[in-house]
């Protein structure tokens, strides 16, 4: 276990003592510095943080990725600041910008991309609905939206109430079944 551990924090060291030295050359040490010791403090600050598992579902691509990724961001910022000559707190606000932007991109792909490939299957819906302790009333509304594709006059007109009623109540049952999906 600690071997792993140790072998972990040995490629961590490495890698940024790597991404120091070609920083160095480029003659942005200080600010390669400042975003190794602050980009991971700002990041967790957001309440979303992007994931290659958002994506990609094989665990390994996914970790292939993310290095992928993380390198690409890290080499975007060396570039970026490359070509200024920025005081630090100029280089914090533009790490907050990443990370910022890091949030918005795995918020889009929480709730716009991914979430409603989800609700598509039928069993699958079923299931996310069970989950999230849906009503038989909220269940039934969420299949006739996703699944028969029906619109919300549609399935006020079956139920006769008010198309209001229904866009709330399948909005909330949404918001419920993706904030209890993991």
């Amino acid at each position: 276990m600690y071997k792993y551990i140790v072998k972990d924090w040995i490629v961590y060291i490495l890698y940024n003592i790597c991404l120091l030295t070609a920083a160095y050359f480029l003659n942005r040490f200080y600010q390669m510095l400042i975003f190794i010791l602050c980009y991971e403090l700002i990041q967790n600050g957001f309440n979303y943080r992007f994931h290659a598992d958002s994506i990609e579902k094989n665990p390994v691509k996914a970790v292939r990725l993310c290095k992928l990724i993380t390198i690409a961001v890290e080499l975007l910022y060396l570039f970026l600041c490359n070509n200024l000559d920025v005081s630090m707190y100029s280089n914090l606000l533009i790490i907050f910008l990443i990370a910022f932007v890091n949030c918005i991109l795995e918020f889009s792909l929480e709730n716009f991309i991914i979430n409603y490939d989800s609700l598509k299957d039928k069993d699958t819906l079923l299931l996310l609905c069970n989950k999230a302790c849906l009503t038989k009333n909220a269940t039934d509304r969420m299949i006739m939206k996703y699944i028969d594709n029906r619109t919300y006059q549609e399935i006020a007109d079956i139920e006769n109430v008010d198309i209001d009623t229904i866009k709330k109540s399948i909005n909330r049952s949404r918001k419920k079944i993706f904030r209890n999906r993991d």
